[in-house]
């Protein structure tokens, strides 16, 4: 974590709303400036699926659609997501990890990475790199070091030997690479699709040289494989990987909904940073979503 990120601290407000999301109705806060529900211009909210299934929102369901949330997430989506990552991700140990609700999952990287990186910074690849990514390091003059695809996959090989030598030369040219970013389901751009073999020797790469995996991996849900491969994240036995997954390539990229799966000192800053920032993603995404 760079100086930046250290030196972030809790939102007082926002931290109460952790207590307003789980309190009594008959409490009223003052200090979030929640408009007074007989305000609210709206009578009713609803969504209609191709099936006929309609999800309308009313009352008091309606209040918590459109008002704020604590910026994890709402605490049932919250729950759920906990729950959607234990059954495709193997259970995963909850007391070093979290999980946070963020405006897509690139919302969520573009935080790490800003967490993470200083000017100069090296941050190893796959390449072709996606272009989202290249343009998020590109203010911090990030060196990309990069390991080609091949017709076999990803060429491990020359990602140790790239590391190798760095570690061994001691460069200052080159600084000592602590991120490793991979989009390992239909690459985005070159569509390649990691093998479970090669995850594995990957996260054997990223121990051995104590890298932190970028797991940003959008397309899971959307290959052609009769099963769904492994993550990163299933394979990860020292908390080393934060994992990014979407709902826009589902349900729609402007709704502006994901999550993030990680360390959960990781996952902590990037809620503070979210603090002041958006406060949290959409309530009513996310209220429809949980639905």
């Amino acid at each position: 974590m760079n100086e930046l990120a250290l030196e972030r601290k809790p939102s007082i407000l926002r931290e109460l709303m952790k207590n307003h999301a789980t309190a009594s109705k008959n409490v009223v806060f003052i200090g979030e400036g929640l408009p007074h529900p007989e305000t609210i211009p709206f009578s009713e909210v609803s969504f209609t699926l191709k099936d006929g299934t309609k999800k309308v929102f009313t009352g008091s369901e309606l209040v918590t659609a459109i008002n704020y949330l604590p910026t994890q997430g709402n605490p049932k989506l919250v729950q759920k997501l906990r729950e959607f990552m234990d059954r495709f991700h193997a259970p995963l140990r909850w007391e070093d990890r979290d999980v946070i609700a963020t405006a897509g999952s690139q919302d969520g990287l573009s935080k790490v990475i800003e967490m993470s990186l200083q000017k100069g910074d090296a941050i190893v690849v796959a390449d072709p790199v996606y272009s989202g990514l290249a343009s998020n390091v590109r203010p911090y003059k990030a060196q990309l070091i990069s390991a080609q695809y091949r017709k076999n996959g990803l060429d491990t090989v020359e990602m140790k030997d790239k590391l190798t030598a760095i570690w061994s030369s001691r460069s200052k040219d080159v600084k000592i690479p602590k991120i490793l970013y991979i989009n390992p389901v239909a690459n985005n751009p070159s569509g390649h699709v990691i093998s479970d073999e090669q995850k594995r020797e990957i996260y054997e790469i990223a121990c051995e040289f104590n890298l932190l995996v970028l797991e940003d991996d959008p397309y899971y849900f959307l290959g052609f494989q009769d099963e769904l491969p492994k993550s990163f994240l299933s394979m990860d036995t020292e908390n080393r990987v934060v994992r990014f997954d979407s709902f826009s390539k589902i349900f729609g990229g402007g709704l502006r909904a994901g999550w993030m799966t990680g360390p959960k000192e990781i996952v902590r800053i990037v809620e503070m940073h979210m603090q002041v920032s958006v406060l949290h993603a959409s309530s009513l995404t996310q209220v429809n979503l949980k639905k």
